[in-house]
Parts: structure tokens; C-alpha cells; sequence
């Protein structure tokens, strides 16, 4: 009889296996799905409210789905929906948070859901794009998650040498937008981004100086190192005829915030401001 009982047990236990699989495998299709057509729609400039509402609340179901016929076992229950499944699905979860981001839609019950999955799955398995891509989501949408920054920060912190350009001013716009503190991150970024910084974008540049100094993280390794603002100047200066005023503006304002003056820098960023069209039709509207 015991031999019998522990063979049932046995039984409906790969039974649940199966379905926690199943589960396992339903969600994970899910979710790129609803990814996948927020990306597009997104990609495409084409932001359709009723579409996105009915994202965010397909969304929202599938990423904490719990399925009746395994609600009895919350083992089984925590095996198909909490770390190991997001684990599998940073990509699609950061790309979800991407498009509603960058198609202007709000849904904080999509991003409050988003950010439970993600806290707890950012050690090793989000690639550095998707960290630096999750941070600029939340921060676009304004959805300041400080448990899912503190996440993101410790798992950036680990690889931010292997972090692109783009990735680190990225990441650095993100944390500074909203106002999340991280010394050890922004220590991490000032030395990966001195590494780089002939590399950086007219953007780059000017998001990564604003960031900083908006943080008040004047970093010795990114703003007071000759060597590295020699470089930052020649960058700038390189590219200077292609900044906006808004990248004019906010450049001079980081280093004047910092106390590093660069006259060299003020210097070619003058004469692009004087430049500017921007700047001539403010010029002539005050004179009107």
C-alpha cells in the first residue's frame, strides 16, 4: 500500500511537472507576443491607444498569470512564474517597456508588473542592452522603480566595462532623469565611459555630462582628469557643428555645474551657439 501511495505521489507530482511546463512554455509565447507587437507599432510610429491599452492589459495578465489548474501548488506555482521564468524573458519584458516608452503611453500597472518580474532576475541573464533599455524605459515613461534601479545598478555595475557607448550614456540619462542615486554605479560609469569616451556621440556627450552633474557626481576620472577632458573637448569639438542648442546647453550647463570651466570647450561651444538658428530667432524675436 505504501509502495502504491508513494508511486501516485510520484505520478501526480511529473503530472505537475508536465503542467508547470506547459505553463512555463504558454507564458514565455505570450509575452514576446505582446512584445513583439508593442515593438512594432512602436518601431512603426504608430501608436494606437487601443491597441496599447489592450497590450498593457494582456500584458499585465500574462506576465502574473497563474494558472486554476495549478493554483493548488504554489511550488509548481513559483517555478512557472517568478525568477526562472523572467529570467528567459528580459528581451521581451524591456522590450515591452521600451515601445510603451517610446510610443508615450502610460501604464503603471503594466510597468509596476514589469518591475516585480525584473527585480529579481537581473543577476546574470539581462544582456547589458536590455539593463541599459529597461532604465531608459522606466525613465522615459516616468515610472521611477527604486527596487528595479537598485536592481539594475548592482547588475550593471558587475559588466559596465563591456557596456557600449550608447549603453552608459544611456544608462547614466536614465538613473539621473530619475533622480536615483547609485555612487558605486556612476563610479563604475565615469571610469568605462573615460575608457570610451572618443567614441561617444555629439548626444552621448551631452547626456553623459548632464547626467553626472545633475547627480552631483562631479567624478574625478570624468570631469578632472586632463587626459580624459583633452579627449572630451576634442570630441565635442569634432562634432560641435552638429549639436543642437539643447546639446549646447546642456554640455555648458554640466561643466559649469562641475566647476571644470574648459576654456577651450566654452570656446567652440560659443561659436556654435552664435550659430545657432535657434539662437538668431530668439535674437530677433527680442528685438521685435
Amino acid at each position: 500500500a505504501v509502495a502504491v501511495r508513494r508511486g501516485f505521489t510520484s505520478l501526480c507530482g511529473q503530472r505537475r511537472s508536465v503542467q508547470a511546463a506547459k505553463c512555463l512554455c504558454g507564458q514565455r509565447v505570450a509575452v514576446r507576443c505582446i512584445a513583439n507587437t508593442a515593438w512594432a507599432f512602436a518601431t512603426a510610429g504608430h501608436p494606437s491607444p487601443l491597441l496599447f491599452d489592450a497590450v498593457a492589459r494582456a500584458g499585465c495578465t500574462s506576465i502574473c498569470l497563474r494558472p486554476a489548474s495549478i493554483n493548488s501548488s504554489r511550488r509548481i506555482h513559483r517555478r512557472c512564474c517568478s525568477t526562472r521564468l523572467h529570467e528567459h524573458l528580459w528581451p521581451a519584458l524591456a522590450n515591452t517597456a521600451w515601445a510603451f516608452a517610446t510610443a508615450g503611453h502610460p501604464s503603471p500597472l503594466l510597468f509596476d508588473s514589469i518591475s516585480s518580474a525584473l527585480i529579481s532576475s537581473t543577476r546574470k541573464q539581462a544582456a547589458r542592452a536590455y539593463l541599459a533599455n529597461t532604465a531608459w524605459a522606466f525613465a522615459t515613461a516616468g515610472h521611477p522603480s527604486p527596487l528595479l534601479f537598485d536592481a539594475v545598478a548592482r547588475a550593471s555595475a558587475a559588466s559596465i566595462d563591456q557596456f557600449m557607448p550608447q549603453n552608459l550614456a544611456n544608462m547614466a540619462w536614465a538613473f539621473a532623469t530619475v533622480c536615483h542615486s547609485s555612487p558605486a554605479l556612476f563610479e563604475a560609469m565615469s571610469r568605462a565611459s573615460a575608457a570610451r569616451i572618443g567614441h561617444f556621440s555629439r548626444q552621448n556627450l551631452a547626456n553623459t555630462a548632464w547626467a553626472f552633474a545633475t547627480v552631483g557626481h562631479a567624478s574625478p576620472a570624468l570631469f578632472e582628469s586632463s587626459a580624459l577632458f583633452e579627449a572630451m573637448s576634442r570630441a565635442s569639438a569634432a562634432r560641435i557643428g552638429q549639436f543642437s542648442p539643447q546639446n549646447l546647453a546642456n554640455t555648458a550647463w554640466a561643466f559649469a555645474t562641475v566647476g571644470h570651466a574648459s576654456p577651450a570647450l566654452f570656446e567652440s561651444m560659443s561659436r556654435a551657439s552664435a550659430a545657432s538658428a535657434l539662437f538668431e530667432a530668439m535674437s530677433r524675436a527680442s528685438a521685435a
